[in-house]
């Protein structure tokens, strides 16, 4: 780190890229670079100000000035180097005489040049067969061309121009809607002629259709008779195969009937032989329904026993079951019986325990009472003792509050005079202000005046250079009409060359007065 030499003390510039102000601890003679206060109150002096209603502390400015060290770049000291010089009002004069000079020097500069570029022009246009002659004529004509389309553009933003552009447009619209009139009459006229035509044409068409429709008719008839006598002959031969037919019919009916019967005979030999099978059936079954009837009459002789047998098992097991409850219950008697023996040897004992305990207890409770007897005692003593040093306490705090009361209002009574006496310095400051901006105000107001009464002359000299440009202006109006018309005649022309109706066009040399 580079450093200077201030006094005897050696200033250390900090690297501003590493830490923040806050966070700066460098110093100089035991003081921080920059000023670091934890409050706003520290280090300043603090006034009491009594009022009726509360107490204020005020903070008293300090006349010096900080006196905390302070490191700037040398960009910063520049732009305040720069901002605290004053420019003096021939600092201003001499700045602006520079600005003009410079301006003066650069117009001339400038028309140095231009003059050496005509004259390069000139000479390069006194050579015969140049390209720049060739050029320079195009150029004239195209200039020309410009100024000329200019100029009528620019009539055309007259509101004579545009009266007359209304009046030509509503003329051309009258011609334009009177030929679509005569334009659709004539197309109405060739449509009703068409329509004619067509309907002509339909009628022919139609009576052509009605003689084609005649004819098929004709044709269908013939061909009805053709198929009717068709028909009549095939009926007949119908009729001939259906008589064959039932004759066929008949014969079949007959060896059908022969083959019935014949089935007939065969299946009563069937039924009566199957008959006889039924009831070959019917004596096994009874036969075995017999020995059936039989077995169910020895299982129910089988069952009986065996319930017997069941009964005889359940009434022993019965006699078994009751003995050996009449048993238990024996045992349980004796057991209960010792049980109320050994019970009422543990009362017996308990009670003797009892009343042991109870004597103890008696002992152990007038202990524990004359010990709290003891503690009251001492309880009380000690509270008697406490409230003496408590009053004792409360009256030497009473004594010392009356005489801090009483330095603080000697105190007090010193800081209201030293605020009135700051209070009357700022008033008079405020009085001496108030007192230099009413003379700036009055120095202002005059100024305006000067300014408000120099622009009045020049207005009144700007009148009078309208009064001595009135002539001018009115060659420029006369000069004005006179394109107008010529600029409204060629409109007219023009329109006698696009074929319009003389009358239209001379309605509106009419309407536009020419």
């Amino acid at each position: 780190m580079s450093g200077k030499v201030h006094g005897r003390v050696q200033i250390k510039k900090p690297n501003m890229a590493d830490h923040s102000i806050k966070q700066c601890n460098h110093q100089i003679g035991d003081k921080f670079i920059h000023q670091k206060t934890s409050n706003a109150r520290e280090s300043k002096k603090i006034v009491t100000l009594l009022d009726n209603k509360n107490i204020r502390d005020l903070i008293v400015p300090d006349p010096e000035p900080t006196k905390c060290a302070g490191i700037w770049s040398s960009t910063k000291f520049k732009k305040l180097k720069k901002q605290a010089h004053v420019l003096t009002n021939e600092d201003k004069i001499a700045i602006i005489e520079n600005e003009q000079l410079k301006k003066q020097q650069l117009i001339i500069e400038s028309k140095n040049r231009t003059d050496i570029l005509k004259q390069a022009q000139k000479d390069e246009k006194t050579k015969a067969g140049s390209k720049l002659c060739a050029e320079d004529a195009e150029a004239a004509e195209k200039t020309l061309y410009a100024l000329q389309r200019a100029f009528e553009l620019r009539q055309e933003q007259e509101d004579e121009v545009k009266t007359a552009n209304t009046v030509i447009l509503a003329a051309k619209c009258l011609v334009i809607r009177q030929a679509q009139i005569n334009e659709k009459e004539l197309i109405r006229k060739e449509w009703t002629e068409e329509e004619r035509r067509l309907d002509e044409i339909m009628e022919q068409e139609r009576q052509k259709a009605l003689r084609q429709e005649e004819e098929r008719k004709r044709i269908r008839k013939e061909r009805s008779q053709k198929q009717v006598q068709a028909l009549s002959q095939q009926i007949f031969e119908n009729e001939v195969l259906r008589l064959k037919e039932l004759e066929r019919k008949e014969e079949e009916s007959r060896s059908i009937n022969k083959a019935l019967i014949t089935m007939q005979r065969d299946d009563a030999e069937k039924i009566r032989v199957k008959n006889l099978e039924n009831k070959k059936i019917r004596e096994n079954l009874n036969r075995a329904n017999k020995d059936m009837e039989q077995f169910r009459i020895v299982q129910k002789e089988e069952e009986r026993i065996a319930d017997l047998r069941t009964q005889e098992f359940m009434r022993k097991k019965a006699e078994r079951e009751a003995k050996r409850e009449a048993e238990l219950a024996e045992i349980k008697a004796a057991k209960e019986r010792e049980k109320a023996r050994l019970e009422a040897e543990q009362l017996q004992a308990m009670c003797a325990a009892s009343d042991e305990a109870e004597l103890q207890a008696l002992r152990v409770q007038e202990e524990v009472e004359r010990e709290w007897r003891e503690k009251e005692r001492l309880a009380a003593l000690k509270k008697k003792q406490d409230n003496d040093d408590l009053k004792r306490s409360r009256a030497k705090q009473l004594e010392d509050i009356k005489k801090q009361q009483a330095l603080k209002i000697q105190k007090e009574e010193e800081e209201f005079h030293k605020v009135a006496q700051v209070q009357r310095e700022l008033h008079e400051r405020d009085c001496e202000r108030k007192k230099k901006k009413r003379e700036a105000a009055i120095k202002h107001r005059k100024e305006l005046l000067q300014q408000i009464n120099d622009k009045e002359l020049d207005r009144i000299a700007k009148i009078k250079e309208k009064f001595e440009e009135g002539g001018i202006l009115r060659m420029e109006q006369e000069m004005r009409s006179a394109n107008i018309q010529n600029i409204i005649r060629k409109k007219v022309q023009r329109m006698r060359t696009n074929n319009v109706p003389e009358q239209v066009v001379a309605d509106v040399e009419r309407q536009l007065k020419i």
